[in-house]
């Protein structure tokens, strides 16, 4: 904030740094935390996503995603499933419609913890559910 208010002072031919370019470093410094810290999907001030590119929002809706997906399949005992398919029951059964996109972080993040395992390529890839004995 100091080199933002002599920066100002300076634009302004000042050797003084006056209350004025404080302010104004001040308030610039506001706008970028906004501009780089709005969540989105809340409209809120996250910090979260300065500092590690996703908001606390979005890491809770994927623990949520994560832990539902996991529960349909057990519910509806099953062992793969066709990756479009997946999506379908998986947004028939929430509340919350998610994306592809959103489908895809989930399930690999899945992946990546070795519960679930994907084959294929495309809307043509199968979710095989990994059980203790793999």
């Amino acid at each position: 904030m100091i080199r933002l208010a002599e920066a100002h002072a300076r634009m302004r031919l000042s050797n003084t740094v006056e209350i004025y370019d404080v302010e104004e470093a001040e308030r610039l410094l506001r706008e970028a935390i906004k501009l780089s810290a709005l969540d989105p999907e809340t409209g809120r001030i996250d910090l979260d996503l300065i500092t590690t590119g996703h908001g606390s929002y979005e890491r809770r809706l994927l623990t949520v995603m994560r832990d539902e997906f996991q529960k349909m399949l057990n519910r509806l005992n099953i062992t793969n499933i066709n990756w479009k398919k997946g999506l379908e029951d998986f947004n028939e059964q929430s509340d919350v419609k998610i994306n592809e996109k959103q489908f895809e972080t989930m399930v690999s993040s899945l992946e990546e913890e070795g519960i679930l395992r994907l084959t294929g390529s495309g809307n043509d890839r199968t979710i095989i559910t990994l059980n203790d004995e793999e």
